[in-house]
C-alpha cells in the first residue's frame, strides 16, 4: 500500500518536472523574466503559485474530474479566451516593459502578489485539467498507480513538487548567466518575450472563437 501510495508521489513528480521544461507558457516566461532580472524569489514565489494550482488539476483529473469537464464543451473554449486575454495583457506588459527594462538588484516583489499572479495565471485556464485527464489516463493504462483518494492526493502533490523543482531549477541557472547578458540583450529578451506571448494570446483566442461559433 505504501509503496502505491509513494509510487503516486514520485510519478507525479517526474511528470510535473518534465512537463514543465519547455519555456513556452505564460509562468515560465514570467519566472525566467524574474530571474533574469534578477528576482529570483518573486520568481520562485510565482512558481509556488502555479504548482499549487495545477497539483490541485492534477489531482482532480486523476479523480476523474476531468471527464466531468468534457460533458460540457464549452468550458475548453471559454477559458481559451479568457487565457488569451491574459496572454495579451502579459504580452503588452513585456513588449511596453523592454524599452525600460534592466538588470536589477536583487529583491521586489511581495510574497502574496508573486504567488497570486503564478496562481491566477494557471486557475483561469482550466484546460491544463484536460490535459492532465489525458496524461492520467495514459498513467492508468500502465496499469502501476491506484485510484483512490489517497492516489489522487499524492499525485497532486508530486506533480505540484515537480513544477517547483523545475524552475527552481531554471532560475538557478538563470542567476549563474545572468551576469554574462547585456542590459540591451535582456531588453531584447524580454521584448521578444512580450511579443510571442501576445501572438500566442492572439492565436489561443481567435482559436476560441471559432470552437464557440
Amino acid at each position: 500500500m505504501m509503496i502505491a501510495l509513494l509510487l503516486a508521489l514520485v510519478i507525479g513528480g517526474i511528470l510535473g518536472f518534465v512537463g514543465s521544461v519547455p519555456i513556452t507558457g505564460p509562468v515560465a516566461v514570467l519566472v525566467s523574466e524574474r530571474g533574469l532580472s534578477n528576482r529570483s524569489r518573486e520568481g520562485i514565489r510565482i512558481a509556488i503559485g502555479a504548482a499549487a494550482i495545477e497539483g490541485v488539476y492534477a489531482c482532480l483529473a486523476f479523480w476523474g474530474i476531468g471527464t466531468v469537464i468534457k460533458e460540457f464543451p464549452a468550458v475548453v473554449p471559454v477559458s481559451r479566451l479568457l487565457v488569451g486575454v491574459v496572454l495579451l495583457i502579459i504580452g503588452a506588459y513585456f513588449v511596453r516593459k523592454s524599452g525600460r527594462a534592466e538588470m536589477a538588484s536583487a529583491g521586489g516583489g511581495g510574497r502574496r502578489r508573486g504567488m497570486l499572479l503564478g496562481a491566477s495565471v494557471t486557475a483561469i485556464n482550466p484546460s491544463i485539467l484536460i490535459t492532465w485527464t489525458v496524461v492520467v489516463t495514459a498513467v492508468h493504462a500502465l496499469g502501476v498507480l491506484g485510484a483512490t483518494l489517497m492516489d489522487a492526493i499524492l499525485f497532486g502533490a508530486g506533480t505540484a513538487l515537480g513544477i517547483m523543482a523545475w524552475f527552481a531549477v531554471l532560475l538557478h541557472v538563470l542567476r549563474k548567466i545572468r551576469h554574462r547578458i547585456s542590459s540591451e540583450t535582456f531588453r531584447r529578451v524580454v521584448g521578444a518575450a512580450g511579443w510571442l506571448i501576445a501572438g500566442g494570446g492572439a492565436a489561443m483566442m481567435i482559436r476560441g472563437l471559432i470552437s464557440l461559433i
